[in-house]
């Protein structure tokens, strides 16, 4: 919509890209690449990369996504979400205070997802491949974040628990 506004008005528009559509939605299997509403999506991806006098990434892989899609580089800006990248440093599990706090064993090898719990993250890869290695007692899953789907992810754990 803003990208109409400015292509009428000729007001600057920076566009904040925080998900790549339609790319999202065959990621999360909504759509296929190809189908009509993907088609639909490329032409108002372009449309908006096309009117839009900066575009705000939140990573470079998103830079790379849009600059190989013909957006000049110029125009692209990388601002990264959710971590103050010098204040969140990795820390040594024997100094980590969240074993403790958590209960979790330092022993054991630990496969951790920290994030958005929601349609498009696919939680049910890890859940699933947790149950492939129920037997293997050095290997624990952890999974931290809340969504839309929180509750549901928290439901399944406790009922694969028992």
């Amino acid at each position: 919509m803003a990208a109409l506004i400015k292509k009428c008005t000729g007001r600057p528009f920076v566009y904040n890209l925080q998900d790549i559509f339609p790319d999202s939605l065959v990621g999360a299997g909504f759509s296929n690449e190809g189908s009509i509403l993907w088609k639909i999506g490329r032409v108002i991806e372009n449309f908006t990369y096309k009117n839009a006098d900066k575009i705000v990434v939140i990573s470079e892989a998103f830079k790379q996504n849009i600059m190989a899609k013909g957006v000049p580089e110029n125009k692209i800006e990388v601002v990264y979400n959710w971590v103050d990248q010098k204040a969140v440093v990795p820390v040594e599990k024997e100094y980590n205070p969240l074993f403790e706090e958590l209960g979790i064993n330092k022993k054991k090898f630990h496969v951790v997802y920290a994030g958005n719990l929601g349609n498009a993250q696919n939680i049910d890869v890890i859940i699933d491949s947790a149950m492939e290695m129920v037997g293997d007692k050095e290997v624990e899953f952890l999974i931290f974040g809340t969504g839309g789907l929180k509750e549901q992810f928290v439901g399944k754990g406790e009922e694969l628990r028992h």
